[in-house]
């Protein structure tokens, strides 16, 4: 290899204003003026508090930051997620904020604080976005794992052709968000993508966006919140050594022949009562099981029975090993 076959590392220029420039031409900056909300945000000791200030002025937004980022080794560990969102809630409650955002450490995911002072769970504030963007946009496509909650279809009011349900993890989705002409794609894990600015999870991104939809919708969080239904979608793990993995999972499809199955990503068997879903871990030894009734009883029925099927045929390859 000759010396002028050797690349070179460089930096671009200005990357923050740039940065912030493609950000406010991806939101409606005027909406967001016109509403004036006052945000509480939690930086979660992340580097987003860098670029925030630089950035709310001109969505002309009151902030009142905490936690910003110090690079330093000595400041106190970060607090947890739930002591996060219950410290944003108390300040949100003292100087009446329009809504509270709690951001990770690596200035990715958020969650939210309605202006009443209550958390958002994560799969509610999906919902929520769903509902509300689906409403205001009229086209494009909305992305959800395959494993989130039926009730994706129903908030979003007549424009469930344009969800589409991709494979389970992460990189699939952000996939998809980047190969189609997407809107909007998320996940009850606190992550939201918006692909016309970047088809990766952006913590300052969505929270401009959530934002830009509070403005358009002039109402306030806790209302909003107030109409999302609430699931009964409940999670396990079964345990399956890394070895019998693929034994387990055609003996899986074997034992649900009959059944609507849906296998776009493991096995998604649909029956009466509601579905239940199940997935090996790609990077650990167990199967994840999804299942959702009408109800939490249905659920937890559903789970039992397929996570008692798991067990049984994961006992199966064992004693034919």
């Amino acid at each position: 290899m000759t010396s002028d076959a050797i690349g070179r590392v460089t930096y671009p220029s200005r990357a923050s204003e740039a940065y912030i420039d493609d950000l406010l031409s991806s939101v409606d900056a005027d909406a967001i003026r016109r509403r004036a909300p006052r945000l509480v945000l939690n930086y979660g000791h992340s580097p987003a508090s860098l670029i925030v200030p630089s950035l709310i002025g001109a969505l002309g937004v009151e902030l009142i930051g905490l936690n910003g980022f110090v690079e330093t080794s000595d400041i106190r560990a970060p607090t947890t997620r739930e002591d996060a969102v219950v410290e944003t809630s108390r300040v949100v409650t003292a100087v009446g904020a329009d809504i509270g955002v709690v951001m990770d450490v690596s200035a990715e995911r958020i969650w939210l604080v309605d202006d009443r002072g209550g958390p958002l769970d994560a799969e509610s504030t999906l919902l929520l976005l769903l509902q509300e963007i689906a409403g205001q946009t009229d086209e494009g496509d909305l992305l959800v794992p395959i494993v989130e909650t039926s009730l994706v279809e129903s908030v979003v009011d007549g424009a469930s052709h344009r969800i589409t349900r991709t494979k389970a993890s992460l990189g699939d989705l952000l996939a998809e968000a980047a190969g189609r002409p997407a809107v909007f794609a998320g996940a009850s894990s606190g992550g939201y993508v918006f692909p016309a600015f970047l088809p990766a999870y952006d913590a300052v991104m969505s929270t401009c966006k959530v934002l830009e939809v509070l403005s358009h919708a002039g109402r306030p969080l806790s209302e909003l919140a107030a109409g999302i239904p609430v699931s009964a979608r409940i999670h396990d793990v079964v345990h399956c050594p890394w070895s019998r993995k693929g034994a387990v999972m055609r003996m899986l499809i074997e034992s649900v022949k009959g059944l609507e199955v849906d296998d776009l990503d493991g096995v998604k068997v649909f029956e009466e009562q509601g579905w239940v879903q199940a997935i090996p871990d790609p990077d650990e030894p167990y199967f994840h099981l999804w299942a959702e009734g009408a109800t939490r009883e249905d659920s937890e029925l559903l789970e039992t029975k397929y996570r008692e099927t798991l067990r049984q045929i994961v006992n199966e390859t064992d004693s034919g090993a």
